[in-house]
């Protein structure tokens, strides 16, 4: 029901833009018609949304709009009216500035005419940018979400660019950990970080949350993999909003081995991302579909291995495609009866 209830949403908001602005269907476009610069007309581009959401979704909305835009040689804008809008722009501002400075141009759509075009309108399925053909300055592309590393693919080093945390972050938070845990934090020390997410998965069916029954036997797994290659030196660091679950994950004794909770650190979001970004080795996701955890493994710096739970989400849902979400390079983890294996073909699904 409450999925039925999201699409129903999802079908009043598109009626109302077609009200308002009109909408092109992809098939009833002038295929001959042309996107920025052959003219030498600068061109924009934005999504639709009424709240600009977390971080992890702020960055997929600007990471897909800049790969859409340099193949259709558009620049991302955003609506400047929206208070959500000017609240995250003072945030870049202060902590990845590149978006501000470089990616991102903020717009007051009072005072522009705006076309929307029905493109991405499915949160986790890549669709070809190049059925987007229109001669108009302003276009809008009435998807919300556009979660697939697709549309930014061969663009990695740009998007790493534009999300470089600022420097006196991850100095600031390098600062913290040393005073923490100051005794056991060494250079040669492998970092495996563990991403967890519960809080409000726990409350959509759809939606798969972290559970120990996946998380501790691929902990495992992972670790013994790192071990087996000589790395004597292991920080398991927990990643989490839910710190009773993080509290009751793997901590088995195991020589070389050390166990840390991020949430102990009481960092903001930026913070724990940031560090994560310039410390990280090795990423495990356990629950694949948090986008704040796919950042942090998408961002990482180092050479480690990215390893994820196989399973998106607790049953089959309409646009979402696992293999347009998640880069064919990371690892999938399977995890069935407390035995966790990486897998080269999908994992059975379970609730």
């Amino acid at each position: 029901m409450r999925a039925q209830f999201l699409i129903l949403i999802e079908v009043i908001i598109l009626l109302t833009y077609w009200s308002y602005t009109g909408f092109y269907i992809l098939n009833d476009i002038d295929n001959h018609d042309d996107n920025g610069g052959s003219d030498g007309t600068l061109r924009f581009i934005t999504c639709r949304f009424d709240h600009f959401s977390g971080l992890g979704n702020q960055l997929f909305r600007i990471a897909s709009l800049y790969g859409i835009g340099q193949k259709l040689r558009r620049k991302v804008y955003f609506n400047s009216n929206l208070p959500t809008v000017r609240k995250a722009f003072l945030n870049f501002e202060q902590n990845f500035p590149n978006i501000a400075n470089d990616a991102v141009t903020l717009v007051n759509t009072s005072l522009i005419t705006e076309k929307v075009v029905l493109f991405g309108m499915n949160d986790r399925q890549y669709d070809n940018p190049m059925l987007i053909v229109k001669k108009t300055k302003y276009l809008k592309i009435a998807g919300n979400y556009i979660q697939s590393y697709k549309y930014f693919d061969g663009y990695q080093s740009d998007i790493k660019r534009i999300f470089t945390c600022q420097s006196t972050v991850t100095l600031d938070k390098r600062y913290v950990l040393d005073f923490h845990w100051r005794n056991e934090w060494h250079k040669k020390t492998h970092n495996l970080c563990v991403h967890t997410r519960r809080g409000d998965f726990l409350g959509i069916p759809f939606f798969r949350a972290s559970s120990k029954q996946f998380t501790d036997p691929a902990v495992k797994t992972v670790l013994q993999t790192i071990t087996s290659s000589n790395q004597s030196k292991v920080n398991v660091i927990y990643f989490g909003d839910d710190p009773q679950f993080v509290n009751g994950l793997y901590r088995s004794p195991q020589k070389g081995v050390k166990y840390f909770d991020m949430h102990k650190l009481q960092l903001t979001d930026v913070e724990e991302l940031c560090f994560g970004i310039q410390n990280c080795d090795t990423v495990l996701l356990t629950a694949t579909g948090s986008t704040f955890g796919w950042w942090l493994a998408y961002l990482h710096k180092k050479d480690g291995n990215v390893y994820y739970d196989g399973i998106l989400s607790n049953y089959k849902v309409h646009g979402w495609n696992i293999n347009d979400y998640v880069p064919s390079n990371w690892h999938r983890i399977c995890a069935d009866s407390g035995i966790a294996q990486v897998s080269h073909v999908p994992c059975p699904m379970r609730a």
